[in-house]
This record gives C-alpha cells, structure tokens and sequence, in this order.
C-alpha cells in the first residue's frame, strides 16, 4: 500500500478563543497602567519630599516678605493706580461702548451687505436687460476714437512753448 499524505489538524482547545489583536491590545493596556501607577508613585514621592525640603524657605520668605511689602508698600499703590488709569478704565469703557453699540454696528454691517448683493443682482439685470432689448455687442463702441498708429501724424500737433529764462546779476 502507498502511503497518502495527510494533514494534521489542530484541536480546537490549541487554538487561542481570541483574535491576536484583541490579546495585543489587552497587553498594552496592561503595560499603560503599570507605567502610569509607577508614574503616579514616583510624582507623591518627588513632591513629599519637594515639600519636606522647601517648608523651611517658605518660612523664611514668609517672615522677610512682611518687612519688603511695607517698604514698597507706596511704590505698589502707585503702580496699582497707573494700572487701573490706562488700561483697566479704557478697557472698561471701551467694552461698554462696545456692548452699548453692537445692536447698531450690526444693523450697519447687515444694510452694507444687503446693499451689496442689491447692486450685484441690479447689475446682473441690467446687463441681461441690455443683452435682450440691444443684442449683444460684436465690437468695441464707436463712441471711443481709434488710437494713432505709430508712425502716423496726428490730426492734433503740438506746438512746443517758448520758455524764456532770465539771468540775473548778483550785485555785491
């Protein structure tokens, strides 16, 4: 008897119930939220320690703080002033004479672009008005004389002007 070749099929129980990719996905979602606790845990940590090693400065600045703020205390209350005098007050009245004056700038902007589109349809049936009661034209206009050919003469010559110049004599 001849030997037949025969192919050898996997169990089913061999074969993964899920597709690659779903096991590929499901492994990054594992390795993202290992790497974002670790991450986590290492922020608590940097920033205990950060606040552990900063509460004495903090001290520090908060008792010589008191001292420099009176001190400059005048120079502070003049630059809140001229702050407020040219850039909070103009701000404030500027945005006031906007909001007061919105109704009018959009009833202007909206007349300008209904004129707008007014004259273009206007313009649009005067030029089919003209093609039907007139036909159209073939030509230019007869109204506009021909320009002269170079090399031609005019009918027109100019005739140049007599400029006389006059010297005077510097007396010394």
């Amino acid at each position: 008897m001849a030997s037949t070749p025969s192919v050898v099929m996997a169990s089913p129980t061999s074969v993964a119930s899920q597709p690659p990719i779903v096991q590929f996905f499901q492994l990054a979602g594992r390795l993202i939220a290992a790497a974002a606790t670790t991450v986590t845990l290492i922020a608590t940590s940097a920033w205990s320690i950060a606040r552990v090693l900063l509460s004495p400065i903090g001290f520090i600045l908060t008792a010589l703080s008191s001292p420099i703020l009176y001190i400059l205390s005048p120079f502070l209350t003049l630059l809140h002033l001229l702050v407020d005098v040219l850039f909070y007050t103009p701000y404030i009245l500027f945005s006031r004479a906007a909001h007061a004056l919105y109704p009018v700038y959009a009833f202007v902007c909206i007349t300008v672009i209904v004129a707008v589109g007014i004259g273009f349809c206007a313009r649009y049936a005067s030029s089919i008005t003209n093609l039907i009661l007139a036909g159209p034209s073939v030509g230019p206009s007869s109204t506009t004389p021909d320009p002269p050919q170079p090399g031609t003469k005019s009918t027109h010559q100019r005739i140049p002007k007599k400029v006389a110049i006059k010297e005077e004599k510097v007396r010394m």
